[in-house]
């Protein structure tokens, strides 16, 4: 209950394009909802399983802009001051670290080693952890560039990620909001390519590409199918740097 109202509602306010919505607990209700007159996006779409969007019937449709989330001017603003406080007005290195589930979980002694190799005359590491964060002390050199308030607003969260210079993580669900939001830049780990791999089921199921980025992505948001190891980080990091001039 907490998640729908304080999560997945909280986020609709990010779509410029939903005007309405309907909360229930029994799909069948969608159903009468929907009429053979409706036009649904995707069209592969089933209640039971998100879909990743095809970003050429998106792009065609004429009332829907895409990528499709739109961040508040004020919310970004109350952000940047936040950030350029703990930063000192360095380039912020936006790090999201998550325990919540054992195959997306981050490497963290891996990502520590990468924040405290950072030039730190060019950059800061800020970081934001997921709900069920309980690796403070590990951090605790960096115990004031955590920036909590992101972990409870959808919204804060969202302006965190296109006010970063640029954004790390493990492919995990926060990271939606950076790959519908063609201003903010990220390099994503996706732990490996290999079907063995559980979740590669799923993003395939859903329609992800194994191996590829996102078809509507652009230059500055890249996919890593690798695992998040400091080599892989610090490699994909100077990578990124080279396409950031």
């Amino acid at each position: 209950e907490w998640r729908l109202s304080n999560l997945i509602i909280q986020s609709l306010n990010l779509f410029p394009n939903i005007n309405k919505y309907f909360v229930t607990n029994n799909f069948s209700d969608v159903q009468k909802l929907i009429n053979k007159d409706d036009k649904i996006l995707p069209h592969s779409y089933f209640h039971q399983l998100p879909r990743q969007p095809s970003s050429r019937e998106i792009r065609n449709s004429k009332n829907i802009n895409f990528p499709l989330i739109s961040v508040n001017k004020k919310i970004l603003s109350h952000v940047k001051r936040d950030f350029d406080i703990i930063s000192k007005k360095k380039k912020v290195i936006l790090i999201s670290l998550t325990e919540d589930k054992l195959e997306f979980k981050s490497n963290l002694e891996e990502w520590l080693k990468f924040a405290q190799n950072l030039n730190k005359k060019l950059y800061c590491p800020i970081f934001i952890s997921d709900h069920s964060f309980v690796s403070y002390s590990l951090f605790s050199e960096f115990k004031n560039n955590f920036y909590h308030k992101a972990v409870w607003s959808v919204e804060l969260r969202a302006a965190a990620y296109q006010n970063a210079y640029l954004n790390m993580s493990v492919g995990h669900g926060p990271m939606e909001l950076c790959y519908y939001n063609h201003k903010v830049k990220y390099i994503v780990f996706f732990k490996s390519s290999s079907m063995t791999y559980k979740p590669n089921n799923i993003r395939k199921l859903s329609g992800w590409k194994i191996g590829k980025n996102l078809s509507f992505a652009n230059k500055y948001q890249k996919i890593i199918w690798e695992e998040d190891n400091f080599k892989n980080i610090s490699r994909e990091f100077k990578n990124s740097l080279r396409r950031l001039k």
